[in-house]
């Protein structure tokens, strides 16, 4: 998993960003995130995102103060119009899994 291998070279913080219908995940699968990824409670932040329009997704990155970025191929983000503005602007490393 590309987030767990860059979790594990970062003692930056993780941040989740999770559809809005997936804000209230049950704790279990929380911490089920938490062992897949390697990182300690204090280091996991969940963040609904309740729009996914590229300039709102950049504003909530910049307040996460993300150093890095790690998406599935499959994420809906990347399929939204301005999905390559918003990663050319994001002016930070990108992972894109399989």
């Amino acid at each position: 998993m590309a987030a767990a291998e860059a979790v594990r070279y970062s003692p930056q913080p993780v941040t989740v960003l999770l559809d809005d219908k997936d804000a209230d995940m049950p704790p279990d699968r929380i911490e089920l995130i938490r062992q897949d990824l390697g990182i300690a409670g204090s280091d996991l932040r969940m963040r609904a995102l309740p729009v996914k329009d590229p300039v709102t997704i950049a504003q909530i990155l910049r307040q996460e103060r993300v150093t890095q970025l790690v998406v599935s191929r499959d994420c809906a983000l990347l399929r939204q119009p301005g999905a390559d503005a918003l990663l050319a602007a994001l002016d930070l490393p990108v992972t894109i899994t399989p």
